[in-house]
């Protein structure tokens, strides 16, 4: 038997096994659930998530009706997202459409009994009809895709499901495959895949296809219908971070990388003001620039359209992929691309979505040809609809992001390409998208935003620097004792990386506090930018832990903390060390051991120094070379000053009046030599109480 014949009998019985099969199986991430929340970005918050998601609900049961083809002539058991609502269409389906649906699809189980039907019925289509025009194509003399082109989906198919003619070549499209592998991907992880179709296999198979035939070994997608040029909305890093996971595969990350190299020079170079993308870059392995289209609205030049160099009818869905990606990846590139465009959209609209054009060039202009349709009274709903998965990159957007979730729900539109274009960012707005691969266990409450912690002295929540998440953020940390402390709960003891979020204008040091011990850390400037501080090796304990931010140089904001098992052990770095005064040597008439004036640390204090004559000796032993700094716990009425002897060298240090409430302060940052240091103090004024000495080392790791 001829090889092609043979492998389309084989699918042909595969499939029919499959549309005989019953579709029984719970969903584990039922619509609504959010079970992953997203680490990034922001949400809509002019609707509730119930709000939210009955909305959806609606929106998805018109896009069922109207946009599911049910039966097909041709493929028993197969389904099919229609391409048009015309009597006599060109043209049953697309492979793009087959990808829409299944995202949808596996999305709305939970939501929908017929989910997993719909999926599978959508999955018999695309196996049923494999673009075989690769099955005798040839590289470079021989042929390399003959084990793949099964798995990669014809993109087009006639009114009757069958396969098309000559005259469509029976080409796989790149954006509807990378589509099918990550919904299979997702239904792995939402139905398993022990049922009629092993789901993972299939993900796994169309994924190593894609590598085959979509991507040059340089990590650039591969160029449509011309070598070395790419379409910006085949960029779905969110899909190529998933295939890493799934396959190990690290060609996946370069593809990330490759692909985002190819916008950063193409926005500097070619739409530096307004940060948009052309629909196609040609010359992507060498001088990337916008594909060239017409002067002539009407002529065809470039790879097939008058517009493949402006933001359009393909670029238009970049926003939805790139914002999904960046809820979870965090991936400050892909912020950085979709905020310049985001708020090119603000400024051109007046933050009215309404008012969106039909397209636009890399300028930001309409050119001859585009417009504003509201002018006639309707809307570029395809445009629109994936702004609002856009609006989610960065809290500045908030008004934005309102807006268009109420003009999505309203204009909602179940029309090919509008309504798949509208549905699925509402769902990914709506915090209802999430990836193929469940978040790595970790405690409960994880992250926990600094607004929704204790705070002390005179921080406040603000929110007027704009890429926070949450509500909002903490600070300025400006006066002594000002604090922030949060509480993780249900910790499995072990050793945690220690993250907070945070913006500084400069160089900061200041305290982060360990279930009440603190230690000095450096605090590097961001700019305008958010930034992490990571604090490898901090131990923690089962059950309940505290972490806080304090005060030592201050001015800075502080919007999240977040504990990640390390997996590993405490590093040999310098510790904080500290001695209880009650444990060190008293010299000196009067002072003592006390006990009589609670908040102290350890079983008491001593005090009072009322002389010159009472000292306090405490002796380090094994303290490892490096910088400290030297701090005490004190209690005093008066800002007085105080006598330190380190090592035998005098410093007199001011300290300020507590109140008679038990404070800290930091005396002296110093370089201190390995083996045992001494230090000695004693008072030069009104007497004053001290509770411990401590020596913490700057920007240690915990241990």
């Amino acid at each position: 038997m001829n090889p092609l014949c043979k492998t389309a009998a084989l699918l042909s019985l595969a499939l029919a096994l499959a549309g005989a099969s019953v579709h029984a199986a719970p969903p584990s991430y039922p619509f609504g659930a959010r079970l992953d929340p997203y680490p990034h970005g922001v949400k809509v918050n002019n609707q509730t998530a119930a709000q939210m998601d009955q909305t959806i609900r609606d929106k998805y049961q018109m896009w069922k009706t109207q946009r599911l083809a049910r039966s097909i002539p041709t493929i028993p058991g197969g389904m099919a997202v229609k391409f048009s609502d015309s009597p006599t269409p060109e043209r049953l389906t697309v492979s793009e459409g087959i990808g829409y649906g299944m995202l949808i699809a596996v999305l709305m189980a939970g939501a929908d009994t017929e989910a997993q039907q719909i999926f599978d019925g959508l999955l018999t289509t695309a196996r049923a009809r494999p673009a075989d025009g690769l099955a005798n194509y040839h590289d470079d003399g021989y042929n390399r895709y003959a084990s793949h082109w099964p798995y990669l989906m014809e993109w087009t198919l006639m009114p009757d499901g069958s396969h098309t003619g000559p005259q469509y070549g029976r080409w796989p499209a790149t954006d509807g495959d990378l589509d099918i592998a990550m919904a299979l991907l997702m239904a792995d992880r939402q139905w398993g895949s022990a049922g009629a179709w092993n789901y993972r296999q299939e993900a796994i198979r169309t994924i190593n296809a894609l590598k085959a035939w979509s991507t040059y070994s340089d990590g650039r997608l591969r160029g449509r219908p011309t070598e070395n040029t790419s379409r910006t909305s085949d960029f779905m890093f969110g899909h190529f971070r998933a295939f890493r996971q799934a396959t190990g595969d690290a060609f996946w990350d370069l593809v990330v990388d490759k692909q985002l190299l190819l916008l950063e020079q193409v926005i500097a170079g070619y739409s530096p003001a307004a940060g948009l993308q052309p629909d196609f870059i040609k010359y992507t392995d060498s001088s990337p620039a916008p594909s060239p289209g017409s002067v002539a609205c009407t002529q065809a030049m470039g790879d097939g359209t008058a517009t493949d160099g402006d933001y359009f009818a393909n670029a238009q869905r970049n926003p939805w992929r790139f914002g999904t990606d960046y809820v979870f990846s965090g991936d400050n590139r892909v912020r950085a691309i979709v905020l310049k465009m985001m708020n090119f959209f603000v400024a051109d609209t007046g933050g009215d979505p309404g008012k969106t054009a039909i397209g636009y060039t890399l300028a930001g202009q309409l050119g001859t040809c585009y417009y504003r349709p509201y002018l006639n009274n309707w809307y570029p709903k395809g445009t629109i609809g994936p702004m609002l998965a856009g609006a989610i990159v960065d809290s500045s957007l908030q008004p934005f992001l309102n807006s268009l979730w109420t003009f999505s729900a309203q204009q909602f539109q179940a029309t090919y390409y509008e309504a798949e274009l509208m549905l699925i960012p509402m769902i990914v707005a709506s915090g209802n998208w999430w990836n193929p691969t469940a978040p790595a266990a970790v405690p409960s409450g994880s992250k926990i935003q600094a607004e929704n912690g204790t705070l002390t002295g005179n921080v406040t929540v603000n929110a007027n620097h704009a890429g926070y998440e949450g509500s909002g953020f903490v600070g300025p940390f400006a006066n002594d004792g000002d604090s922030v402390q949060v509480a993780f709960t249900n910790v499995a003891a072990g050793t945690y990386d220690l993250r907070i979020r945070y913006n500084s204008g400069g160089l900061q040091y200041n305290e982060v506090l360990v279930n009440g011990r603190p230690q000095s850390h450096s605090f590097p400037g961001t700019g305008s930018p958010w930034g992490y501080k990571t604090l490898s090796g901090v131990p923690l304990a089962a059950g309940t832990n505290t972490v806080g931010f304090r005060k030592e140089w201050g001015w800075m904001a502080v919007d999240a903390f977040e504990i990640v098992p390390s997996g590993g052990t405490p590093a040999s770095l310098p510790v904080t060390k500290r001695i209880q005064a009650e444990n060190a040597a008293v010299s000196g008439t009067g002072a003592s051991v006390r006990t009589d004036v609670p908040g102290y640390d350890g079983t008491g204090y001593v005090g009072p120094f009322t002389t010159g004559s009472n000292r306090l000796t405490a002796t380090f032993p094994n303290v490892a070379a490096g910088t400290y700094a030297i701090r005490i716990g004190y209690r005093a009425q008066v800002p007085q000053n105080l006598t330190m002897v380190l090592n035998g060298v005098s410093h007199t240090v001011a300290h300020g009046g507590t109140s008679g409430n038990w404070h800290w302060l930091k005396l002296l940052t110093t370089a201190l030599p390995s083996g045992t240091n001494v230090i000695t103090l004693s008072k030069d004024g009104e007497p004053l109480d001290i509770d411990w000495i401590e020596l913490a080392p700057q920007d240690a790791q915990f241990n």
